[in-house]
């Protein structure tokens, strides 16, 4: 999408793209409805000559309507990315004529009859009783109660945009000459997916494993590095600097899903604005193109489950996959769609999605919501329908990121009789990693049933 095509991210319509329809055509669908189009010659964000393009081809619907001149076009030649006192007075002389069906001229005002009015003056003041945020929040309890207890693999797939069959690595590189780390060797790699997608990952293991071993997937909205850098979790998962190696001891694999870690898109010309940022940018082009993010993630995800199932020194019948941040999202999806994984652990995860309609602001990035979710799903009935594996939530956040209480969870989650879920709330830092370490040993305890 060029950033200079007359069109604002933000007003982009759910999956308008994967449609084919751009503005364009939706100015050709509200034909022969009045239509005034206003820019600055000099407009850096909305392009004049892309304006003209798109006024061509709307005025030749109208045309076809017999309608030509309800439809107009005017470029102010000494305006930049503003609505100036000109434009207004067209604007004004447009809706004299369509609202009241009078012909008649604006007041006449220069710029310097333009006087700046104090913004708590401009504040309307509606009666809050109903609007936005309650209408949503409504909604939400009205989809809630409708929606079964459990969800589908198939239904998770549709609303992840995801095809039927699970992604396969169509190479794997890995650079020669692993680095030795005391006991352990530290593996580089880079998974390439169809589409020349790259999926890249770091892997700890003990050189030479006489036998197949558990492993531990885990993915980080931090980046692969976060929680495995200076003795970090996952290292002491692997019992990175212990000579002797035990039987329950995993392998641990930790990637960089689409727009984490290496994968984190550049910022735009436009993000040394307060008010843009890329996750906001790429999550609108998500929405237009229907194609949820979190469900690129979860491809990468299913992908690297696939490689460590080719591995000599991996147990497959022995894999468990975790989650920190709206990277446990991502591990919980996955594991919804992958029942040969032994558990998943969901480290300060939102405890659904559902809750960022019931706070405001939210401090959770744009790029992990997932269009329509709650029409069909919402992530205790992802938890409800994993009855085969062993499930961890530990300190659940809400929609302010602030940790959700033992009891809220609990009801949450359905505890009392979900007994494969383990929920740990309001810990420390610490009693989390205890609790996390605890989970990797239980869930790689599991015997492999075959070879």
């Amino acid at each position: 999408i060029n950033l200079r095509n007359g069109s604002s991210p933000s007003s982009f319509g759910h999956g308008f793209l994967a449609s084919g329809l751009v503005h364009v055509d939706l100015t050709c669908l509200a034909a022969p409805k009045p239509c005034f189009i206003i820019g600055g010659a000099h407009d850096v964000i909305f392009d004049p000559e892309s304006m003209r393009q798109e006024y061509q081809r709307a005025r030749h619907i109208y045309e076809l309507h017999g309608r030509a001149d309800d439809i107009d076009l005017y470029i102010d030649e000494d305006a930049g990315h503003e609505f100036t006192v000109k434009m207004a007075s067209l604007v004004v002389e447009k809706m004299n004529r369509y609202l009241l069906g009078v012909t008649r001229s604006a007041c006449s005002l220069q710029q310097s009859d333009i006087i700046d009015i104090p913004h708590e003056q401009l504040m309307s003041y509606p009666k809050n009783r109903v609007n936005f945020f309650t209408i949503y929040r409504d909604e939400t309890i009205r989809l809630a109660a409708g929606r079964p207890r459990q969800t589908t693999p198939e239904t998770v797939r549709k609303v992840l945009g995801l095809s039927a069959a699970n992604p396969l690595p169509r190479q794997v590189t890995t650079l020669p000459n692993p680095a030795i780390v005391w006991y352990h060797q530290l593996e580089k790699l880079d998974l390439l997916l169809p589409e020349s997608i790259h999926v890249p990952g770091l892997v700890i293991s003990r050189p030479s494993a006489p036998e197949r071993n558990p492993a531990l997937l885990f993915i980080d909205d931090q980046g692969k590095w976060s929680w495995m850098k200076q003795g970090g979790p996952l290292t002491e998962a692997a019992r990175l600097l212990q000579p002797e190696r035990e039987a329950n001891e995993p392998l641990v694999c930790s990637i960089d899903v689409a727009g984490w870690g290496e994968m984190t898109s550049d910022p735009t010309p436009y993000s040394l604005t307060p008010w843009v940022n890329i996750e906001s940018h790429t999550a609108y082009l998500s929405n237009f193109s229907a194609k949820p993010i979190m469900g690129l993630r979860v491809r990468d995800a299913l992908a690297a489950l696939a490689y460590l199932r080719t591995r000599k020194d991996v147990d497959p019948k022995r894999i468990m996959i975790g989650g920190r941040g709206a990277g446990a999202i991502v591990a919980l999806l996955t594991s919804s769609l992958d029942h040969e994984v032994t558990g998943v652990v969901c480290i300060d995860m939102l405890s659904h999605y559902g809750a960022l309609t019931t706070q405001h602001p939210t401090n959770w990035n744009p790029d992990m919501y997932i269009a329509n979710v709650l029409r069909h799903f919402d992530l205790p009935e992802v938890i409800n329908s994993l009855t085969g594996q062993s499930v961890a939530v530990l300190n659940p956040r809400d929609a302010t990121k602030q940790p959700v209480s033992q009891e809220v969870a609990d009801k949450l989650y359905g505890t009392n009789r979900n007994k494969h879920v383990k929920v740990r709330c309001e810990f420390s830092e610490d009693a989390i990693k205890q609790e996390f370490l605890l989970f990797a040993q239980s869930a790689a305890e599991r015997k492999a049933t075959a070879d």
